[in-house]
C-alpha cells in the first residue's frame, strides 16, 4: 500500500496574519505545526514570507476518505 500524505502543498502565504491562522504550514517541503513556527521571531517570519518560503498545508481529500475521517 502506497503512503498517502495527509496534507498537500498549497498556495504561498503572503502575510503574518494568514500564517497565524494556520495550524500546519509547508516550509522547505516539510509540514510544520503551529507550536513550532509560532515561536519564530517576527523578523524571521517576515523574511520567509517575503522570499515565498511558506505555503498553506491543505488537507488531502483522499486521505480523509481512506481513514474514515470527516
Amino acid at each position: 500500500m502506497a503512503y498517502k500524505r495527509k496534507y498537500s502543498k498549497g498556495e504561498k502565504i503572503t502575510s503574518l496574519d494568514e500564517l497565524m491562522k494556520q495550524e500546519f504550514v509547508y516550509f522547505h517541503d516539510k509540514i510544520l505545526n503551529y507550536g513550532f513556527f509560532g515561536s519564530w521571531q517576527i523578523r524571521l517570519v517576515q523574511f520567509y514570507i517575503q522570499k515565498g518560503m511558506l505555503f498553506y498545508a491543505e488537507r488531502s481529500e483522499n486521505v480523509k476518505k481512506d481513514r474514515g475521517e470527516m
